[in-house]
């Protein structure tokens, strides 16, 4: 099936202000530290909005209070997700997202019932850390993932691998990209997103780019 491809137009609002570098940087020379990046996402308000008619999305993540998950306290983001065709909503996906600080660590997510995907209690395992100094062009394993049907762990419905890479965004910015790949429970592929956030000198989030490619052979690249 060909490919249909969607570029979004998108803003990132966040509860903090980036912070200017001076000199213009080249970002072929500057080191990056993700992690910095992960934790400014864990424990800062941020939304994302775009839209290509008839369609728009909004994404926003809030902070919330720490909350034991798979028996340690884990610090909580609240995520939601919802689109809309021609201002309609059609659905929204929330999910509790679990985190630990310090080296930066993704522990899991439960997905509440009602959205576009199905409900899932995700348990993550560490394969590697967010750089603190990377380079563009460099990439590397983050966690591995099961998929729980509920949070009782009898039924497993699918797997995601989860690893980091360094892009150039700019003449002054590079990405610092979250990339999944999901399978079903069989190990199938079934589709792969890629957040890409765009970090300044410092590290600072100024802005994102999302790729998703979803079953049937859509790509939406929202920019």
């Amino acid at each position: 099936m060909k490919a249909r491809y969607l570029i979004l137009s998108s803003a990132l609002t966040m509860g903090f202000a980036g912070c200017g570098s001076g000199d213009d940087p080249d970002p072929r020379l500057e080191t990056y530290s993700l992690d910095t990046a992960a934790v400014q996402r864990a424990t800062t308000n941020m939304s994302l909005s775009a839209s290509a008619s008839p369609w728009s999305f909004t994404w926003d993540s809030v902070p919330a209070s720490d909350e034991v998950f798979e028996g340690v306290v884990s610090k909580k983001t609240m995520e939601s997700v919802t689109f809309r065709n021609n201002g309609v909503i059609t659905s929204v996906d929330l999910t509790d997202v679990y985190h630990s600080l310090d080296p930066y660590f993704e522990r899991g997510s439960i997905r509440a019932p009602g959205g576009f995907y199905s409900p899932v209690y995700v348990v993550m395992t560490r394969d590697g850390d967010y750089p603190t100094a990377g380079r563009i062009g460099e990439s590397g394993p983050l966690a591995t993932g099961i998929q729980y049907e509920d949070a009782t762990q009898t039924v497993v419905v699918g797997r995601v691998v989860k690893t980091w890479s360094i892009e150039v965004a700019s003449a002054t910015t590079a990405y610092g990209c979250d990339n999944k790949a999901f399978q079903d429970a069989a190990g199938v592929p079934t589709r792969s997103s890629s957040w890409c956030y765009e970090l300044d000198s410092t590290s600072n989030i100024v802005g994102v780019r999302l790729t998703l490619h979803n079953p049937g052979g859509e790509v939406i690249v929202l920019q």
